[in-house]
């Protein structure tokens, strides 16, 4: 690829992608201000994503709600507002980068990580709120109060549990399949937790929409078929 289609891939990428600013926004913060001062002039953020799509709007609402939800901490010099991550908003970032680009595991162990919601008393709305995080790690919904995961990150499961104060209202277990010479039942039960097909679908697009940015090709998977891949 020559240098000069890459301003066009790159313009081709923004309007072909669906682009959420409080993800975009958290994305630059840990891999492009954390790493060089960490801290940003709000006015600054606003130029640095106004090629992206993002209005002078957009930020400044995602910016106020990801403070709200403690990923970042403000301070006022003059007139000038100025954002960077809370301990807690890096952790959270370290949470997402290690899922993100971290090798996967090469082997299933068979065990199971188990999180059961609702316990103590746990309303709906945080329990909801607790449930859509873990959806994110990588759990499947086994029952509304159950999750599963065959390969978690406990260090991010726990600080998921951490940041929404519910370490003592949800339990977390290991569990292992008693049927191993009869592992249809658990296909069943990975399909019913899991849209394979879908996931499928996302991976393929994904990688067509991204291959021509590099030299590599890679062949494209046509089927999960294990559950330690979920």
């Amino acid at each position: 690829m020559t240098t000069r289609r890459f301003p066009e891939l790159a313009h081709d990428l923004v309007a072909r992608t669906p682009l959420r600013a409080k993800s975009l926004i958290v994305t630059v913060f840990g891999d492009a201000i954390a790493p060089h001062g960490g801290t940003v002039w709000l006015g600054s953020l606003i130029k640095l994503l106004a090629p992206f799509g993002l209005n002078e709007r957009l930020v400044r609402t995602a910016v106020l709600r990801l403070s709200r939800e403690d990923w970042f901490a403000s301070r006022q010099i003059g007139r000038r507002s100025y954002y960077s991550l809370t301990e807690s908003g890096r952790r959270r970032f370290e949470d997402a980068h290690r899922r993100i680009y971290a090798s996967p595991s090469r082997r299933w162990d068979g065990l199971w990580t188990l999180a059961i919601l609702g316990l103590g008393g746990m309303d709906a709305v945080r329990r909801d709120r607790v449930r859509r995080e873990l959806v994110w790690l990588g759990f499947g919904a086994i029952g509304p109060n159950c999750m599963a995961h065959p390969a978690a990150d406990h260090a991010a499961t726990r600080h998921i549990l951490q940041d929404h104060q519910a370490e003592s209202e949800v339990a977390l277990l290991r569990a292992e399949s008693l049927d191993g010479n009869a592992p249809w039942p658990m296909l069943d039960l990975v399909r019913a937790c899991w849209d394979l097909d879908q996931l499928g679908e996302a991976y393929r697009g994904f990688l067509d929409r991204f291959r021509p940015r590099s030299p590599i090709r890679t062949p494209i998977p046509r089927r999960v078929s294990s559950p330690g891949r979920c």
